[in-house]
């Protein structure tokens, strides 16, 4: 029985072993950008009943996505303006004064190129904020993003919403 036990678990170990290399030595530079967008998503959104300590992780989260300048250019709200990642957390924060709750659901991510230091990437990011009064606004947008390489983790540094029909 001893033995059976100690063989399960050095299979178990060796397949943690194997599954930590493999994730980490064979994982393309596309699918760790994609998994960047939905985390992206995931920092952003928020529900009324988060706490102090939430919405601080949150704030920490969405920044440890972001490049030190980011900016953002987005046609629907008239907003053409470089920001750093202090000054859009901050925001994001804020945005609780209006709003009870808001999701982001990141989806159909295609990176576009990828160089060793530069990426750019098109998503499409579904929106669903509730106002305080309890009205709820969903927004469909497609996004382009450039990301940069800053000590071998990729940051996002500009977002600019798509034309999906040209005039």
């Amino acid at each position: 029985m001893k033995k059976i036990f100690t063989t399960a678990l050095l299979i178990i170990a060796g397949a943690g072993i194997a599954l930590f290399v493999w994730k980490r030595f064979f994982t393309s530079e596309e699918a760790v950008i994609a998994k960047r967008c939905r985390a992206l998503g995931e920092a952003a959104s928020f529900s009324g009943d988060d706490g102090l300590a939430a919405i601080a992780i949150r704030g920490e989260r969405l920044k440890s996505l972001l490049a030190d300048t980011c900016r953002v250019r987005l046609r629907t709200y008239e907003m053409n303006e470089t920001f750093s990642r202090d000054e859009i957390v901050s925001r994001h924060v804020a945005l609780r004064q209006y709003w009870s709750s808001l999701s982001i659901h990141v989806y159909d991510s295609v990176v576009l190129e990828v160089g060793k230091a530069e990426a750019a990437v098109h998503f499409t990011a579904r929106a669903t904020a509730v106002e305080k009064s309890g009205r709820r606004n969903i927004q469909t947008v497609p996004v382009w993003a450039s990301l940069k390489k800053v000590d071998g983790t990729w940051r996002f540094e500009e977002f600019r919403e798509e034309n999906v029909f040209e005039k």
